[in-house]
C-alpha cells in the first residue's frame, strides 16, 4: 500500500487577518485557530482528509471571489 500524499497549507497574510484576528487575541475562538493553523502548517493535510467545495456548499466561482 502506498503512503498517503500530502499537500502543503498555508495561509495567507491577508485571509489570516481577514477571518481571524477579528477574534479578540485571548479568546478561545483566536486560541483554536491558532492552533489548528499551527498543525496545518507543520504537518500538511492528507489527500484524503480533503472534501469537494462542494460537499460545503462552496462552488469555484465562490472561492475565485474570497
Amino acid at each position: 500500500m502506498a503512503p498517503a500524499r500530502r499537500v502543503a497549507v498555508r495561509v495567507g497574510a491577508a485571509t489570516w487577518q481577514e477571518e481571524v484576528e477579528r477574534f479578540a487575541p485571548r479568546s478561545l475562538s483566536r486560541a483554536a485557530a491558532d492552533r489548528e493553523r499551527r498543525r496545518l502548517e507543520q504537518d500538511d493535510l492528507n489527500v484524503t482528509d480533503r472534501q469537494p467545495c462542494e460537499a460545503v456548499g462552496l462552488t469555484a466561482r465562490d472561492l475565485r471571489a474570497s
